[in-house]
């Protein structure tokens, strides 16, 4: 089945069991969560269980620092890309999590202004 087939864990199947870093932090409760993903469509898709005018936010943040040849949506995921499901580790980690999925360009060349625009969003809403 290839490589990403054999070594690919999805979000859902992954284990704090295995990721002895990952199970430090898995008891602790965060406030907000955040997952970037890669996938093969060519738009950016925002998911996760984030209020839905954080998530309007989110898309107006990235729309700006990406090209307009980029959709970003913020309408739902497809299943299975939506981060929406109990077992996904960003909802593990949160009550609010936000789920990014990603074209190969915008990772490849926007990646960096994406999750800015993210934490720019985000940062301000945390209760420090």
């Amino acid at each position: 089945g290839g490589a990403f087939d054999r070594w690919h864990i999805t979000s859902t199947e992954i284990s704090e069991e295995s990721f002895p870093k990952l199970k430090t932090i898995m008891r602790r409760h965060f406030e907000y969560s955040v997952a970037f993903h890669g996938w093969r469509d060519e738009s950016i898709c925002i998911g996760g269980t984030m209020p839905p005018n954080v998530k309007q936010l989110i898309k107006e943040a990235i729309t700006k620092v990406v090209p307009d040849s980029i959709e970003v949506k913020d309408d739902g995921c497809p299943e299975g890309f939506n981060g929406n499901n109990p077992e996904n580790i960003v909802n593990r980690l949160s009550a609010k999590s936000l789920q990014i999925e990603q074209s190969e360009e915008a990772r490849k060349f926007y990646g960096i202004d994406i999750a800015d625009a993210v934490a720019d969003v985000i940062g301000p809403l945390i209760k420090v």
